[in-house]
């Protein structure tokens, strides 16, 4: 957004820009992200890893939080709920809102686990026992392969026996492609 602003680029000259909804907060803040920068500088760094985690850039772009504003100006944001409603019902035969309830609970007691043992350096809870945005759509790809690789097996068990054979993935991804079932992201299928 920064080279939008310098190339006359913005909403004022007629643009408009479509940006992922996935920045966190604040990513625009320039003047503070520089600031952060300027505090937590080491030697060997090689990103800006803040505690904010707004950007891995090591060299932010040389604007201006007004001047982003101003480019940002009349932007859209392109996001996308990760999560069909809490009270819809997934193939688990259990509802959206329950899922997240035990996945909560077994991150909770993970997290419990992890903070009274003597921990590596080599793992860390980089978000306390938030759910990865990603944990459903996990869910949903066990129970797209688990339901595909069941009915595999009943269409014919020898098929499974070489699942890396031609024959057996040409079965398997052609199954998968009829698939069609509420998943804790919301309905999944692969229609065209």
């Amino acid at each position: 957004m920064c080279q939008a602003y310098k190339l006359s680029m913005t909403q004022a000259e007629g643009y408009v820009w479509f940006l992922p909804g996935w920045y966190k907060e604040g990513w625009y803040d320039l003047d503070n992200l520089k600031n952060n920068q300027k505090e937590k500088e080491t030697p060997n760094d090689d990103t800006n890893d803040d505690d904010e985690g707004l950007t891995a850039l090591k060299y932010l772009p040389d604007c201006k939080t007004s001047e982003m504003l101003r480019a940002l100006d009349g932007a859209l944001s392109l996001v996308h709920n990760n999560y069909a409603p809490d009270d819809s019902f997934t193939v688990g035969n259990i509802s959206v809102g329950e899922w997240k309830g035990k996945l909560k609970k077994e991150l909770d007691k993970r997290m419990k686990s992890y903070l009274l043992k003597e921990r590596s350096t080599s793992f860390d809870f980089e978000d306390g026992n938030k759910p990865n945005k990603y944990s459903g759509y996990v869910y949903d790809a066990v129970w797209l392969y688990a339901l595909a690789l069941d009915k595999l097996m009943k269409v014919d068990k020898a098929l499974v026996q070489d699942l890396h054979s031609e024959k057996a993935m040409a079965a398997f991804v052609k199954i998968i492609k009829e698939q069609d079932f509420e998943g804790v992201s919301g309905r999944i299928n692969f229609q065209d």
